[in-house]
């Protein structure tokens, strides 16, 4: 069985850094992010990384919070040429700061410090076990195909810096066994153990259950479950370009229209309609997060509509205050300034 440093070595590479790279590694001071900080100090000799550690001190925990910044800043110094600190502002009492903004500031600080320090990686420490629990969220919120892949392996913050994750496919038990093996101290998050977030209950009560219950390798079982999904989701969105490259996107200057020619796709199957205009959606720029699966599907079924042979115009409201319009093998896009309204079946005009 490989060991937690070969799997660590195995999961740089996967992320594509290679040797006098510059990579920011963003350490809470919590197992997973001080095993990959101890674990790539172990290997710089194989590696030969430029390693800066960066914190993000979100002064949500009080005492406890300035502790992991101070743990981070004097026990980075020893795993790292630099040590990146930064704190926000004290939240103002009795306003309760939402775990999406508190993420959003933090990986906005970890860009910034990555391009001040000329850092083309930035590092984080989520292991097969969070990718596990994210899968399995996902399933019990209900989710498309792109959920089940659960976390990327990497993605693009800034142009220039990419976010990687080498842990993603390590177990969180041989972390663990690493840290203890080498007496190596971090600190420990008391909110981690609170079971009124969903997330920490998928980690301590649900998955143990499925476990005990169901399938011991229920863990193995989702990360197969995720990498298969990708290689199919990867499959589909190259369909997907390639029907909105025959559409002939014309795209009015300010991005807020578009019109699509679908004559020629109206008989593609109705998964990479959708899936074409999820692509759209992203290279427009446009807000997704009201638009669910039926969404999409009433834009796949404008589509299918302009290949009949009797030709009538539709118009639907999409969330976004999007107006979509089909007219015989067109459709046009129209996203507006006023507030949208609730989205209507299609109707003949």
């Amino acid at each position: 069985m490989a060991s937690f440093l070969e799997k660590l070595r195995t999961g740089w590479d996967a992320c594509g850094v290679r040797k006098r790279d510059a990579v920011l590694l963003g350490v809470s001071g919590g197992a997973d992010s001080v095993a990959l900080m101890s674990g790539t100090h172990a290997i710089l000799p194989d590696v030969r990384f430029r390693v800066i550690v960066a914190h993000y001190n979100h002064k949500l925990r009080g005492a406890e919070s300035d502790g992991d910044a101070e743990w981070v800043r004097q026990h980075g110094a020893c795993h790292a040429e630099e040590v990146v600190v930064e704190s926000a502002q004290e939240p103002s009492p009795g306003v309760a700061v939402s775990e999406e903004s508190a993420r959003t500031a933090r990986y906005q600080f970890l860009t910034d410090a990555a391009l001040e320090h000329d850092c083309k990686f930035v590092a984080v420490a989520h292991t097969a076990d969070d990718q596990a629990e994210t899968i399995l969220h996902h399933i019990l919120r209900g989710t498309g195909i792109a959920g089940l892949r659960g976390i990327p392996r990497s993605r693009e913050l800034a142009t220039g810096v990419t976010l990687v994750r080498p842990l993603l496919e390590t177990p969180r038990k041989d972390l663990i066994e690493w840290l203890v093996d080498h007496n190596q101290s971090y600190r420990t998050d008391s909110t981690n153990e609170e079971l009124r977030f969903t997330r920490n209950r998928i980690r301590h009560s649900l998955l143990p259950q499925l476990a005990a219950e169901f399938n011991p390798q229920i863990v193995q079982a989702l990360l197969k479950l995720g990498r298969q999904v990708a290689e199919t989701d990867e499959a589909l969105k190259e369909l997907a370009v390639s029907a909105l490259r025959q559409c002939d996107p014309q795209i009015a200057a300010d991005g807020n229209e578009c019109v699509l020619n679908v004559g020629r796709i109206a008989a593609l199957p109705r998964h990479v309609l959708r899936a074409m205009f999820v692509r759209l959606w992203t290279e427009l720029n446009w807000p997704r997060q009201k638009m669910d699966y039926r969404a999409w599907d009433v834009l796949a079924g404008l589509v299918e509509r302009a290949g009949e042979l009797v030709i009538r115009q539709q118009r639907v409201e999409l969330p976004g205050n999007v107006l979509a319009t089909q007219i015989e093998s067109m459709v046009k896009l129209v996203r507006r300034s006023r507030n949208a309204k609730t989205m209507q079946s299609p109707h003949d005009d």
